[in-house]
């Protein structure tokens, strides 16, 4: 990244010579499953290169865990960097595809913000665009136990700990939550984009606020 640090990340590539186009998913779960080692594997094998890359401070990810604020369009723009960075690689074309949910589905909203060169296109399933509504305050109501979970992701526990203090003392939205809200940029959001949503999911209201959004106020 920009700032020197060293993000983990797992390449799946097809038979032959190439070049090929590239997928990606950013996500703070583990990439070692066997589950999503064979779907990669499955995606490399009809004709692209697949990248999983896990979250600044997840995993083996270097750098200090802040959640997915590092991802967005501040000072550091982790998503961004790592797109161009595959586009830039020989065995790429150039075209940089996203996927993911969840965590991978959040992250590539932040991502659209950012509007990289070489992102062509993204395919989402239960995503967000507020940390405020879809991670702190789900459902109208604080979930503490919920969040302090999180210690298992963050390669410093105490990076966690850390985030979780500002989290609470931020209880109303405010200019912290307004920083890393995406719903306040549809307009810089110009890719193309299929959302998947689950009507049960705790998700369910970014997925549907993210499609509509993305439809009537997105960028040309």
């Amino acid at each position: 990244m920009r700032d020197g640090v060293k993000l983990s990340a797992y390449l799946y590539f097809p038979d032959g010579k190439g070049p090929w186009p590239v997928l990606m998913e950013q996500r703070y779960a583990s990439l070692r499953s066997k589950g999503g080692r064979l779907s990669f594997a499955e995606m490399a094998s009809h004709g692209y290169v697949v990248c999983g890359v896990n979250f600044r401070g997840s995993q083996l990810s270097e750098g200090t865990w802040v959640g997915y604020r590092d991802l967005q369009w501040g000072e550091k723009r982790d998503g961004y960097e790592v797109v161009e960075w595959l586009a830039e690689q020989p065995w790429s074309t150039g075209k940089i595809g996203t996927f993911g949910s969840s965590q991978a589905g959040y992250a590539q909203n932040y991502l659209a913000v950012t509007q990289p060169p070489h992102l062509v296109c993204q395919f989402m399933i239960d995503t967000g665009l507020s940390l405020y509504d879809e991670g702190y305050f789900i459902g109208g109501a604080a979930k503490p136990n919920r969040v302090k979970g999180m210690d298992a992701v963050s390669r410093v526990p105490a990076h966690n700990r850390a985030l979780m203090k500002e989290w609470f003392s931020h209880p109303d939205y405010d200019d912290y939550w307004r920083a890393e809200d995406a719903s306040l940029h549809f307009d810089k959001m110009n890719v193309p984009c299929f959302t998947v949503g689950s009507w049960y999911d705790f998700m369910c209201v970014g997925s549907i606020q993210s499609f509509i959004g993305r439809q009537h106020k997105g960028g040309p």
